[in-house]
Order: C-alpha cells, then structure tokens, then sequence
C-alpha cells in the first residue's frame, strides 16, 4: 500500500531532478533567534550577579545584626549614664542644661523609654521651686510687716530695692517655667 501511494504522487522523473536548494537570508532567519540568544546571555549575567550579591546579603545581615546588638548595647549603657546624671543634678537648672544639651539622644527609643520616668521628677522639682519662691515671698512679707520694708541688696534704696527683689524672683520662677514649657514629653 505504501508503495502504491508514493507511485502515485511522484513521478518517476522527479527522483532523479537535481534537487532545489534553498535559498534564504540567514540575517532574517536567525535574527529572532540571534535576539533570544542575547537575551539568554543578559538573564545569565543577571543571575550571576544575583548570585554573588546574595552571599553578600547573607553577610551583610549577619554583620547588621551584629550592629544592632552593638547599638542596642551603647543605648543600654547610654541610658544608665543619662539617669545617673540626671539623679547626679543639683537642682532644676542643671536638670534642663541636661536636657537641652543631650538633644535628639532622648529620642532614642530605649533611652527614652528609661529617662521617660525621669520626668515626673522633673514635675516634682518644679513643684519644689514654686513653693520655695512662695517661701521666700512669704518671709519677705513677714519682715516687710514686721520692718516696714523687705530685706534687699546692701547699699539699695528702699524702692529699687523691692523693685529689684521682685525682679529677680519674677525671673528665677519664669527661667524654669519657660524651661518647662519647651519640654518634649507626652
């Protein structure tokens, strides 16, 4: 049967014609595949690439962790120095020049989460302040009930001397309220 249909569809002069070569532009015909190759070759580099920067993750993990360890620690100890100085401070005033001077540091979430407590002591050496202004006043009252004038500076006149007193409590009191007033604590 095969040979019967083959007979039937060539002709016996066919098999023995010099055969039609082809005849083609390689350009055109490999230009897609020239493009595929190219391509293959930029995913290759790429993934090389890829490969070496992987290892340098796997590292560069390892050693930011081993900084975060190493800052984690620094604001530990940071921390313990900030509070020791900060219970160190004589008095309301050295309290906020610490403050002020430490700055941003305070941002510093594990540090802020230990000088935070700070704070209330910060309240309770106002509070301190205000009743000791208000002591003062009281004992100048007295000795002005008492004397007829407040005590003053040597050698100052009865009026700019009062007036001069009460300058300087107004400024001692409005100092540390205003100190108080640019604290940054929620």
């Amino acid at each position: 049967m095969i040979i019967d249909l083959t007979r039937t569809y060539l002709e016996p002069t066919d098999i023995f014609k010099e055969p039609n070569l082809w005849n083609f532009n390689p350009d055109l015909v490999f230009d897609i595949f020239d493009k595929f190759y190219l391509r293959v070759q930029l995913i290759k580099k790429i993934m090389e690439t890829y490969t070496e920067f992987i290892k340098l993750e796997k590292e560069f993990l390892q050693d930011y962790n081993v900084f975060r360890e190493n800052i984690s620690d620094l604001d530990h100890r940071l921390s313990t120095i900030i509070c020791q100085a900060f219970d160190d401070c004589s008095g309301l005033d050295s309290c906020f020049r610490l403050i002020e001077t430490l700055g941003n540091l305070l941002e510093r979430p594990l540090i802020k989460k230990t000088f935070d407590k700070k704070y209330a002591n910060i309240v309770h050496l106002m509070q301190e302040e205000v009743k000791m202004v208000r002591k003062m006043y009281d004992e100048q009252m007295l000795h002005q009930k008492i004397h007829g004038r407040i005590q003053m500076h040597k050698f100052m006149p009865k009026v700019s001397g009062s007036l001069k007193w009460a300058e300087e409590m107004r400024i001692r009191i409005s100092n540390f309220v205003e100190d108080f007033k640019h604290l940054e604590h929620k």
